[in-house]
């Protein structure tokens, strides 16, 4: 495996994980609640989400879209943020001329992104 090649594959994973975060941020923001307490938790059971269970892409596809301990279901909605954010950067590397470039594109592309999803937060808690 080259340097690109290496390049490439953390960049998916950067994306997958920052997919991941704004998952993350776009359920309890508008909760009012916090982002880095208490750990991640199923909104049906209450049970907290083992590590191993909260691997992007992953752990959804393992589990099938359902909980690990109630079995119901997760929104197919949190593995969709994670790929496209995983895709874009993955892009965002495989089209940029240097890594300069490419932080500047993923950056303004995640950037764009947060700025759209508070615009829908703030349509959703008005309707």
């Amino acid at each position: 495996m080259n340097f690109y090649q290496l390049g490439a594959f953390m960049a998916l994973l950067w994306g997958l994980a920052l997919g991941s975060f704004v998952n993350v941020v776009w359920y309890r923001v508008p909760l009012k609640k916090s982002i880095v307490l208490p750990p991640s938790s199923c909104p049906a059971c209450g049970q907290f989400i083992k590590w191993y269970h909260n691997i992007p892409v992953l752990s959804y596809l393992l589990l099938r879209g359902k909980c690990a301990y109630c079995k119901a279901p997760i929104s197919p909605l949190y593995l969709g943020v994670e790929m496209l954010f995983g895709l874009t950067s993955l892009i965002c590397w495989l089209f940029s001329a240097n890594h300069l470039a490419y932080y500047i594109v993923l950056y303004s592309a995640v950037a764009l992104t947060i700025i759209a999803s508070g615009l829908v937060v703030r349509w959703k808690q008005r309707n």
